[in-house]
């Protein structure tokens, strides 16, 4: 079978609500290879977000490696510590590695998954000529055997084949997307792109991250906002007396004191 057909591309099957099956494949992305694109060097901080909210649950649980193609981090710079601790990441459970080239990205990426305290690994990369689709298979072995989830970050807009599970595309959303009080900073809101997907539909979805509950949201529904208010407990307001209450009291004390006599 040829490695494009794989593919499940967004004009093959579109659900009737694309963000709702979006936001069921963001639940399943805690194992296997995923891969992460951001449009340009712009998209970088939005798409590392993006991939620094599916590890605040890994982070919990041990190390995370992550490893940079000099490239990359020369044009997105490295992890800001103070930063990580909103997506509940601890700065030292992760291990910063800088590369030369890609190859070397997808050689670390496979013996970091080798150590069993590492319970995430992310790698990002920049090449020009279409990814090895052998890199991502040996890859995507790895991560199965070790049951460790495996994040690819990359600098491209153009579609290529892997064996990764689902295909991301990154970029930042525009103001009104986002659901916030006015004049403050709103949680993290990603616009997301899936273009590939194993196990289910793709399409173009909206997400958030609640740093408070650390999962997901959508921010079409207000109600999952971290800055969503509360409902008020309903009161049980005091039942006003009307003329005829009056006139009915009145004629039951008339009939009490009739038969009294």
């Amino acid at each position: 079978m040829h490695a494009a057909a794989a593919f499940k591309r967004e004009d093959q099957t579109s659900p009737a609500d694309p963000s709702a099956a979006g936001m069921v494949a963001l639940k399943e992305l805690q194992e296997g290879v995923h891969l992460v694109k951001a449009e340009s060097a712009a998209d970088l901080g939005a798409c590392a977000g993006f991939v620094l909210s599916l590890l605040a649950h890994a982070s919990q649980k041990g190390a995370v490696v992550w490893v940079s193609q000099h490239y990359v981090f020369d044009e997105g710079g490295s992890l800001y510590g103070p930063g990580l601790h909103a997506f509940s990441i601890v700065p030292h459970n992760i291990l910063y590695v800088t590369v030369p080239s890609y190859v070397d990205v997808f050689w670390s990426l496979e013996e970091a998954l080798k150590s069993q305290p590492v319970k995430a690994v992310v790698g990002e990369f920049y090449t020009k000529s279409p990814l090895d689709l052998t890199l991502t298979r040996r890859l995507s072995l790895r991560s199965q055997r070790a049951q460790t989830p495996v994040y690819l970050m990359s600098i491209t807009s153009a579609a290529f084949p892997t064996a990764a599970q689902t295909h991301w595309s990154v970029t930042t959303p525009q103001r009104e997307a986002r659901s916030k009080p006015a004049r403050t900073v709103g949680p993290p809101v990603w616009s997301l792109e899936l273009t590939k997907n194993k196990n289910g539909p793709c399409g173009p979805l909206q997400a958030g991250f609640n740093t408070l509950t650390k999962r997901h949201f959508d921010p079409r529904r207000p109600s999952l906002s971290p800055f969503a208010k509360a409902p008020k407990p309903q009161e049980k307001l005091a039942r006003v007396e009307t003329g005829a209450d009056m006139m009915a009291k009145l004629s039951a004390k008339i009939s009490a004191r009739d038969l009294q006599r």
